[in-house]
């Protein structure tokens, strides 16, 4: 894989007061910090940390920082994770200009058969504890057999991927639907999130079919910028492999989600290992289990269901493939499965009554946003864009 990372640390928080976010500070925190800056630069080093643990054929990195100082830190830190032989560009200038970005994009064309991992945020680390499923499932959607062209892979935010795929919302306007190997594909079309993997020929596709767009543009899915219909195929599975790193408080007001350090896995430890996976089914199912049919009527049966649904899809996304790829033995595999089934059930009325206000907290204008996200599915979307752009 080729990894594209493009980022900009900036000393202000780009998302306070948000009327989109579910409360107006979309990261709070339970704990002192003076400088937003430096936060972001600590994650950054993490971030970079965890890719290097990835088997790369090149690297380009586009990192944007407000100190020398830092640039400095992050070159060293950089040219002592990753191999020379990898290192295409590091450069300390982000693209900024839709030309700047064509030309850097431009760049890649020598790997047009191997998958991309394009990187337009400095906060979404690597945190899965084995890699051999990841490349397993990035193999086969970009497979050799059947063109890889305007094919794209959701590699974060699982959450609510799991919360769209399992509750049988439609993404973008369309719904998810099974591919094969527990992977899910929809087709989306106007719009792209800023984590994805693909292949040069669809990255260069999706920047030449811009249509309108403002002087400054920050990553993939800037405000202001609009493509024309794009017929992309998108796949995800439901699989952490990376996540946003201060958890999903852009769609939740819970403090349900725990970023967990992949070198927390010991095997050799039951107890320590049980907690380990329930964290991690709690991580990929609470956005789910928060806005399925759990409430008012048959309220009690709708929740068990509820919880036995993803605890199957955890088992085969997770427990199977660590067991296949010798992760856990059969013995562990077991014993796992019981446990944790248990641990929920232990845990399923303190759960409750947080998904339960969660629910009842989320902001009235969710509606709105739905809506507008469906009419951007629509043909009314493109010819409002041509009049836009007329």
């Amino acid at each position: 894989m080729v990894l594209f990372f493009n980022t900009k640390l900036v000393n202000k928080e780009i998302y306070e007061d948000n009327k989109n976010t579910y409360y107006p500070v979309m990261m709070p925190k339970n704990f002192v910090y003076e400088n937003k800056y430096q936060l972001s630069l600590e994650i950054l080093k993490t971030t970079l940390i965890s890719y290097s643990k990835l088997k790369l054929t090149a690297c380009y990195f586009y990192i944007e920082l407000n100190n020398e100082n830092n640039e400095i830190e992050i070159k060293e830190l950089i040219l002592n994770l990753f191999s020379s032989k990898t290192i295409e560009i590091l450069s300390f200038y982000r693209p900024s200009k839709l030309n700047d970005w064509k030309n850097s994009i431009s760049k890649l064309s020598k790997y047009k058969s191997i998958p991309i991992i394009t990187v337009f945020n400095h906060d979404h680390p690597f945190v899965d504890y084995q890699q051999n499923t990841f490349y397993n499932i990035i193999g086969k959607v970009f497979n050799n057999t059947e063109s890889n062209f305007k094919k794209v892979f959701i590699y974060s935010h699982v959450p609510e991927a799991t919360n769209v795929v399992l509750n049988l919302k439609r993404h973008y306007g369309n719904l998810f639907k099974v591919h094969s190997d527990n992977l899910y594909k929809a087709k989306i079309n106007y719009t792209i999130d800023s984590f994805a993997i693909m292949t040069y020929d669809t990255l260069n596709f999706i920047f030449e079919s811009v249509i309108k767009y403002p002087d400054y543009i920050g990553r993939i899915d800037w405000q202001g910028l609009y493509f024309k219909k794009l017929n992309l195929d998108c796949y995800v599975y439901l699989r952490e492999f990376f996540c946003h790193y201060e958890g999903y408080s852009h769609v939740t007001g819970s403090n349900l989600y725990c970023y967990i350090d992949p070198m927390c896995f010991d095997k050799n430890n039951i107890q320590n290992l049980i907690n380990f996976y329930y964290t991690k089914w709690l991580n990929i199912s609470f956005l789910y289990l928060r806005d399925s049919k759990i409430y008012g009527y048959k309220h009690r049966k709708n929740y068990i269901s509820s919880l036995e649904k993803s605890i199957y899809f955890f088992d085969k996304n997770y427990l199977q493939n660590d067991l296949n790829e010798k992760i856990i033995n059969k013995y562990h595999y077991d014993l796992i499965c019981k446990n944790l089934r248990s641990k929920v059930y232990f845990n399923s009325n303190e759960l409750y009554a947080q998904l339960k206000t969660d629910k009842n907290l989320m902001p009235k204008n969710d509606i709105i946003l739905k809506l507008k996200i469906f009419l951007k599915s629509t043909p009314l979307y493109f010819w409002w864009l041509k009049s836009k752009k007329n």
